[in-house]
């Protein structure tokens, strides 16, 4: 449906390579941020399996893999010719686009913040458990499905969600 569209945008490409003097679609450079990034990605999947079996290093794994992805991106655009500028324009998009993100998962874990250091969880979650507990089937099986509802008005984030679902199920 869109082959007209996407034949005049790959003109459009295809002008801008040969403009700049790259005939060869991927060129060496393009091969090398490839496999930095994949390096990069790579450290942090075996330093979050790691952390798995060292219990002091889990509280570690998450900062360390944002941190390597970081390195990646910007390592990844100075080794395929990028230069400060670009890399710089190119990662600071990368942030706006995830702006949004970001702001929904901090407010997703203040939830959780604002709920434990209020001590009420535990409350909370006991009384909807014995509450469900007590309840015929059917009728746990609307709470449940009505608590669900109730939270997904609230509560953005899925994780979250989970979070408070699983000690109440």
């Amino acid at each position: 449906m869109c082959y007209e569209e996407d034949e005049a945008l790959r003109h459009k490409l295809k002008g801008n390579n040969s403009a700049m003097g790259n005939n060869t679609p991927v060129d060496k450079r393009n091969w090398r941020a490839l496999f930095w990034f994949a390096g990069c990605l790579l450290t942090a999947i075996i330093s979050v399996i790691a952390s798995a079996g060292f219990p002091g290093l889990s509280d570690l794994a998450f900062p360390v893999m944002g941190l390597l992805f970081l390195i990646g991106g910007i390592g990844g655009g100075f080794i395929a010719g990028l230069g400060p500028k670009k890399t710089g324009t190119s990662f600071g998009k990368g942030v706006l686009n995830m702006l949004p993100g970001i702001f929904l998962v901090l407010l997703a874990y203040s939830v959780k913040h604002i709920i434990a250091t209020g001590m009420i969880m535990d409350t909370i979650l006991y009384s909807a458990a014995e509450l469900i507990r007590r309840s015929p089937p059917m009728v746990a099986a609307f709470l449940i499905y009505a608590a669900t509802l109730v939270m997904n008005f609230f509560i953005g984030s899925a994780s979250v969600k989970a979070f408070l679902m699983m000690p109440i199920l």
